[in-house]
């Protein structure tokens, strides 16, 4: 019996997801097959460490980083500016109000260069987001946008 084509697919971009974040010389955990756990260290986004999962199911290659906590109190208003404003990832809410930065890629199109892509959209998100909250926590008013050549935003 031939093993079907998105199987095939399936594996394939599993045992390059595998390679590619084992190069990364960074903290990864493989979870189960196809998922893995990364842990970025403090400096990369922002003063604390940036945990991240990369999940291969249903067709799709899905990262996730946990960007800010609930008690952080983000406004709506102002991650729908961030999402107008990322290529490839975008913000999303948890029902209690913690910040993640989401993405997806299919399986069948995935590339090195474009993993290696999405993971840098993913983590510019989530430090764009923690030095928004860094720089509300010191009282200034505007905040460099990482996506953005022109002029500083204001983030109220």
């Amino acid at each position: 019996m031939p093993v079907p084509e998105a199987a095939e697919n399936t594996r394939a971009a599993a045992s390059a997801v595998d390679r590619y974040l084992g190069s990364l010389g960074i903290g990864v955990r493989r979870l189960a097959y196809g998922e893995w756990g990364l842990c970025l260290p403090p400096g990369v986004a922002g003063c604390r460490e940036l945990e991240m999962s990369v999940r291969i199911e249903d067709g799709l290659l899905a990262i996730r980083a946990f960007a800010a906590a609930a008690s952080e109190q983000l406004p709506a208003p102002l991650l729908l500016h961030l999402n107008r404003q990322t290529r490839l990832a975008r913000v999303g809410c948890s029902l209690s109000g913690e910040v993640w930065v989401h993405a997806e890629l299919p399986v069948d199109q995935l590339q090195t260069s474009t993993l290696d892509r999405v993971l840098g959209h993913v983590v510019e998100a989530a430090a764009a987001i923690r030095e928004l909250l860094r720089a509300r926590t010191e009282g200034v008013e505007r905040w460099p946008s990482p996506w953005a050549d022109g002029p500083q935003r204001r983030w109220d």
